[in-house]
């Protein structure tokens, strides 16, 4: 993951940057790899502030795979059709969080899985199986969800 040390204040899922990519006409091949952001605290500490980019989401009811752009705070997640929309498909409350790879070949053909299982109380879903673009990013995005779901 990459380091950022500047304070960021805004508390959106990602509003300005998506209007900044819709402006610059970014495509989902161009903003693939998604950028991971965390800060060192004073006693030498890595605090999680955001993760954004495109991740495959398994849905709820229809079992289909969707790519989705994922805005990834501290305690809470927001998904999006893609990244030039600005307003979120559904935002998930990070509680108590676990976060393990998944085999494939038993929730679909979609290479790369991970399940994000967590006790939401903003929907009645608990286990969320996402996939990352490439088998690099895999490991990021399950290290920032850990992270993102860690008690403060």
């Amino acid at each position: 993951m990459s380091l950022r040390t500047n304070n960021d204040s805004s508390d959106s899922c990602g509003e300005d940057e998506a209007e900044q990519r819709m402006s610059r006409g970014i495509s989902v091949d161009e903003e693939s790899e998604p950028v991971g952001h965390s800060k060192i605290n004073g006693g030498g500490s890595t605090t999680f502030v955001q993760k954004r980019g495109f991740l495959y989401k398994l849905g709820g009811n229809v079992k289909n795979w969707k790519l989705r752009y994922v805005v990834l705070n501290p305690g809470y997640f927001c998904y999006y059709k893609d990244a030039s929309v600005l307003k979120p498909i559904g935002e998930v409350k990070l509680k108590n969080v676990t976060v393990m790879e998944s085999d494939h070949t038993s929730k679909g053909k979609q290479p790369f899985q991970f399940v994000v299982h967590t006790e939401s109380t903003w929907n009645n879903r608990c286990d969320w199986i996402l996939a990352a673009v490439k088998a690099e990013e895999l490991q990021d995005w399950i290290t920032a969800f850990q992270l993102a779901g860690q008690r403060r």
